[in-house]
């Protein structure tokens, strides 16, 4: 009888207590990696101190698990980003969403999310993007993905306006160009090219650079700043990746900066890709989240604060890719992940080669 009792009572403790405290170090440990201290840390003596930034991570961050608390973290988050840099940013590291209690608000609804490869369940990626419309509340539109900018305000202290962490960027590019080796008169394909910093690091090595963008004040700022540097530009545009299907040309170099994470269709872009690029080239993806723990192969599945917000308030497609999707990925859209152990780039930084 007291063995019983016993057995009820730590029951009735674990679950309020003990499984909430195990969830939440399971999220910090998470979060610490999603923001990259895991690539990072190795490498971090070699940033200029200028660009290092250190916040304070709550040891219990809040966990948003309604639409109303989403709302009003992005509120709060509004608020923040336009009177304190610092506070916004310490109030987007003090917050995770609880991705499998919205999972289940859209399961209630008649959803269905996969689990499986993305390339056995065939309505995988579609299910994907029906999860997406229901946590930002907006229908999928790439013209989300754009970011607005006043060209000539940028332009007026240029270059370090055109980055927050400018010359860190950069130290990273250094390294990149180091390995690639990149031949004068090759082509560069830059695929989200946003500020620009990719075209004029391979354009200054000698490169012609294309590009597309969601944003058109991205292709004016990225053809000011190529323009004023007399590098060759072969075309910049903006829209969907798509687009590089009408391109006209072979590339030796193709990169995605923090940019293949947005893509809805990647079976398609990358197999369009294949087509795109000469025999010895490199693909590049620099900063995209993948990870080995996710617990979905491909989707929405990072919990942090900022993926929160870009989510609900741009309607921005913020996935995650499991590092064994994104071999089997590559793999079946012909390509090959090249060893890079051995070079040590500043960002997460992947290159695959055609089979």
């Amino acid at each position: 009888m007291s063995f019983v009792w016993i057995q009820q009572l730590l029951k009735n403790i674990f679950r309020p207590v003990v499984r909430p405290l195990f969830s939440r170090l399971r999220l910090i440990i998470r979060e610490e990696i999603t923001n990259g201290l895991s690539f990072q840390t190795a490498s971090t003596h070699l940033r200029p101190p200028s660009t290092i930034e250190i916040t304070e991570r709550p040891l219990f961050p809040k966990i948003i698990k309604t639409f109303y608390e989403w709302d009003n973290f992005v509120d709060k988050a509004n608020h923040l980003e336009a009177t304190d840099s610092k506070k916004f940013h310490q109030h987007l590291q003090a917050h995770t969403w609880d991705i499998q209690a919205f999972i289940d608000q859209f399961e209630q609804q008649g959803g269905k999310i996969r689990k499986k490869s993305p390339l056995s369940e065939m309505d995988y990626f579609k299910k994907e993007k029906e999860f997406f419309e229901f946590l930002s509340g907006k229908p999928y539109d790439f013209k989300h993905e754009g970011h607005h900018l006043d060209v000539d305000s940028v332009m007026k202290n240029y270059p370090l306006s055109c980055y927050r962490n400018y010359i860190d960027y950069n130290w990273n590019g250094f390294s990149l160009l180091n390995y690639i080796q990149p031949r004068i008169g090759g082509r560069f394909l830059d695929l989200g090219y946003g500020w620009g910093n990719l075209l004029e690091l391979f354009g200054r090595a000698g490169c012609s650079v294309s590009g597309v963008d969601a944003s058109p004040s991205f292709q004016e700022l990225a053809l000011r700043r190529c323009t004023m540097q007399n590098i060759k530009i072969d075309l910049l545009t903006h829209g969907p990746f798509s687009l590089v299907c009408d391109f006209q040309s072979q590339y030796d170099y193709i990169a995605f900066d923090s940019a293949f994470h947005h893509c809805e269709t990647p079976v398609d872009i990358l197999s369009l890709l294949r087509k795109k690029v000469s025999s010895d080239g490199r693909l590049i993806f620099i900063n995209e989240p993948i990870v080995d723990w996710f617990e979905r192969p491909w989707g929405f599945v990072r919990s942090d604060g900022e993926t929160a917000l870009q989510i609900r308030k741009r309607a921005w497609f913020e996935i995650g890719i499991r590092t064994d999707f994104f071999n089997e990925l590559l793999e079946v859209t012909g390509w090959r992940l090249l060893d890079t152990t051995s070079h040590q780039f500043i960002h997460p930084t992947f290159i695959a080669q055609p089979i």
